[in-house]
């Protein structure tokens, strides 16, 4: 059975609270951001978030956040890292060439993961560099069902394959790489 996010927050502090401020990045901290914000993000992105992500900004403060290996925030407003990273911008763009497709947004990313929440069914993938974006393989049926099976698996409550399950995901390969 995957943490809940109270469960996970908890066994993050006392895993990572020994560490101060060394390691401080990688404790989920309660204090999210402000309907207002969330609403003027998805205005400027033309999306509407799926509401447990919704929620989960809400109640979870993501500005300088790591989840093991995959990067949320990085010191500043994770709604302002969440425009810049599904925005064009003079930097290279993870869709490529063209429009960013309208309901893929980046959230996080790791080496060699980038992870998509898609806005309209509220499933996640994770993107390589080798990925066809016209063609990709869900994660996980929710990001709540992805944040509490990859917290499940990094504090090692759960085999990776079991968190895949309970995920609903349909790329092995991927819960299988966080073991």
């Amino acid at each position: 059975m995957l943490l809940d996010l109270d469960e996970i927050s908890a066994a993050l502090t006392v895993r990572f609270s020994p560490f101060g401020e060394e390691l401080a990045d990688m404790i989920l901290t309660h204090g999210g951001v402000d309907l207002a914000d969330i609403e003027l993000l998805e205005r400027e992105l033309a999306v509407v978030l799926p509401d447990d992500f919704r929620l989960f900004l809400m109640n979870y403060n993501l500005n300088n956040f790591s989840l093991g290996s995959f990067a949320f925030g990085q010191g500043t407003p994770y709604v302002i890292k969440l425009k810049e990273l599904n925005t064009e911008n003079e930097l290279n763009q993870w869709w490529g060439a063209g429009e960013r497709p309208a309901d893929l947004l980046v959230i996080a990313y790791n080496d060699p993961y980038t992870l998509c929440l898609n806005t309209t069914s509220g499933a996640i993938y994770a993107v390589t560099a080798a990925s066809d974006l016209s063609d990709l393989s869900a994660i996980a049926k929710s990001f709540d069902l992805f944040f509490r099976g990859a917290a499940s698996v990094f504090l090692g409550a759960i085999p990776a394959a079991d968190a895949g399950v309970a995920a609903n995901g349909k790329d092995d390969d991927f819960w299988q790489s966080l073991a």
